[in-house]
């Protein structure tokens, strides 16, 4: 499945007549942030089902899920590379897995 096939088009100005309406009604902010809600989880949940192969062939996902592994060395010399590699490429990650490092020193 694609990320295409989670979209499906629109008449052109319903989004807009949607917002007027919305903005009329009193109850709007209320419906407002539940619309909002709605299509932050639904791009969200299609990123998650499609997301990309980060730096390093691993997924920013896929390497905190091993990040302990990885503070304790007890990952194979395989999956230790691959997320090398990322962390080099990528600030979140290398935070996190500085986060950890840190945690298990103090330990």
């Amino acid at each position: 499945m694609t990320s295409d096939e989670n979209w499906s088009p629109v008449e052109p100005g319903t989004l807009h007549e949607l917002n007027r309406q919305l903005s009329t009604d009193k109850s709007a902010w209320t419906r407002r942030g539940a619309i909002a809600a709605v299509l932050t989880a639904s791009a969200g949940g299609t990123w998650f089902a499609t997301r990309p192969t980060g730096p390093g062939g691993i997924t920013c996902l896929d390497l905190v899920a091993v990040g302990k592994e990885y503070v304790a060395g007890t990952l194979d010399a395989d999956t230790i590379a691959k997320i090398d590699i990322h962390r080099s490429q990528c600030f979140n990650c290398d935070s996190h897995l500085k986060r950890l490092e840190a945690h298990a020193k103090s330990v």
